[in-house]
């Protein structure tokens, strides 16, 4: 009985461990341990989050600037209103205008503080300092000085980095001619209290009024007729030739608001200057002068520039230097006075006369197409020429400039140069001796033959060493009859 319950007993234990077998088992899911890291990396990969917004180009910008302004005497003040635009979250600085005298200073209709610009931020100026995004509108009570030049009166309004910019003036003064300069007049009108101008500045540029005194003349209204006359002086050089004419001119009806004058070929002006010039300019070979007031009666200036002729055949007569390559263009006369090509060195130069110049990696500077210009250019064998134009200052500029070891040009003024400045000196000896002379344009026998003999009588007779006295070039030397 024992042994059949036993046996019993065993086959159900072997029968529940094969049920179990068939039946699966359920699976724990546990715990799983990551670094703080690895698990951000996890969830960014799985939920990727926006960018982050790109900070602004600029931190703010001042979008427009409007001036009104009132003048009385020689000073305008009133009210200058800046609208900016703050694009960053933090403090951001704003610079003001250049030259504002600023008496008071509201942010949206309450007072504020301008501060002064850090040195190592730029020249000295003021700033505004904003805190909060958005648009904000600065007004500043300023004042502004008026300038008076030959009877013009200047109002000068400083350059902004604003694209947009306004003028409102008025002037307590009826009867004014106004100019804008930097900008573009749009309104000019008159009450019986002054004259209101208003005008829209260009953007990186100084916005100006110039006005003075209309002129009420019936001869406004009439024809312009008027006469001229040119006087000039022409001074021959070796490479270029100076000009100095006094125009005179003489209105015989209406009134003259500017003068033009008719240019030469290859000339330019250098400088026009005279009491009742404003302004100049040259276009298309004229010369335009821009008179500070109307003229009614005479005026003359003066016009000063270069022109460069004896190769042009537009000359009848020059005085230049002895050179062979020259004498393909020129009919020349025996010299009337002998001068000096030398070297000007720095003060420490181990060179002691011409030939130690002449080396491989010398330097000279010259002026170009100088009568040394050209004799160096077929003597020299090793030393490079470097040319400049401008004649003998030119050429010391530029042997100063670029370090270079040598500057040739005439004796007298390059001693002239070295007596001032102590940093150079002149080599004794002369690498040339220029033979200066008169000359005319190839072909021209007669005048050639002419010419000639005056120079001897010129020499015979003192003129030359006279002239050379008189100008003090007593070193220079008179040229021997016939040489």
């Amino acid at each position: 009985m024992r042994f059949t319950a036993s046996l019993c007993l065993f086959l159900l234990v072997l029968l529940s461990v094969r049920v179990s077998a068939q039946v699966p088992s359920t699976a724990n899911p546990g715990w799983v341990v990551l670094p703080v890291s690895e698990y951000n990396a996890l969830k960014r990969a799985a939920v990727p989050t926006d960018p982050e917004p790109s900070l602004p180009p600029v931190e703010a910008t001042l979008s427009r600037i409007d001036y009104d302004l009132k003048i009385d005497g020689d000073l305008a003040s009133g009210e200058a209103r800046l609208t900016v635009d703050v694009i960053k979250h933090g403090w951001v600085r704003v610079p003001m205008p250049e030259g504002l005298i600023v008496r008071d200073a509201q942010l949206d209709g309450r007072p504020v503080n301008l501060v002064t610009r850090p040195k190592e931020k730029g020249p000295g100026g003021l700033d505004l300092l904003l805190s909060k995004p958005g648009r904000s509108v600065l007004t500043l009570k300023i004042v502004a000085p008026v300038t008076t030049v030959a009877g013009t009166n200047i109002l000068h309004l400083p350059v902004s980095n604003s694209a947009v910019s306004q003028a409102t003036v008025e002037l307590m003064r009826q009867g004014v001619d106004v100019r804008v300069t930097g900008g573009l007049l749009l309104e000019h009108s008159e009450a019986p209290t002054g004259s209101r101008w208003k005008a829209n500045g260009k953007g990186g540029e100084p916005l100006s009024f110039a006005w003075r005194r209309r002129v009420d003349d019936a001869r406004a209204n009439q024809p312009l007729r008027l006469r001229g006359a040119v006087t000039q002086v022409v001074g021959l050089g070796e490479d270029v030739t100076q000009v100095n004419a006094e125009v005179q001119l003489e209105v015989v009806q209406g009134l003259a608001l500017n003068a033009i004058v008719q240019l030469p070929d290859q000339f330019n002006v250098n400088q026009v200057s005279g009491a009742m010039v404003a302004d100049w300019d040259v276009t298309n070979r004229e010369l335009k002068v821009t008179f500070i007031e109307p003229v009614t009666n005479t005026t003359r200036f003066m016009v000063t520039g270069e022109l460069r002729l004896p190769r042009d055949g537009k000359v009848d007569v020059l005085f230049i230097a002895i050179e062979p390559v020259r004498a393909a263009e020129v009919e020349f006369t025996p010299p009337y006075v002998l001068i000096e090509g030398a070297y000007l060195v720095p003060k420490d130069s181990v060179a002691r006369e011409p030939a130690d110049l002449d080396q491989p990696g010398k330097r000279i500077s010259v002026g170009e197409n100088s009568a040394y210009d050209l004799y160096l250019k077929r003597t020299l064998k090793h030393a490079t020429l470097v040319r400049t134009a401008g004649g003998c200052c030119k050429n010391i500029e530029l042997f100063l400039a670029d370090k270079l070891d040598a500057a040739a040009g005439v004796r007298q003024p390059l001693a002239a140069y070295a007596k001032d400045h102590p940093d150079v000196r002149v080599l004794e000896k002369a690498f040339q001796q220029i033979r200066q002379a008169m000359g005319t344009p190839k072909g021209r026998t007669a005048a050639a033959a002419y010419l000639r003999t005056f120079i001897e009588e010129m020499k015979t007779n003192g003129f030359v060493a006279d002239a050379l006295k008189r100008s003090n070039q007593e070193d220079a030397q008179v040229a021997p009859p016939g040489g």
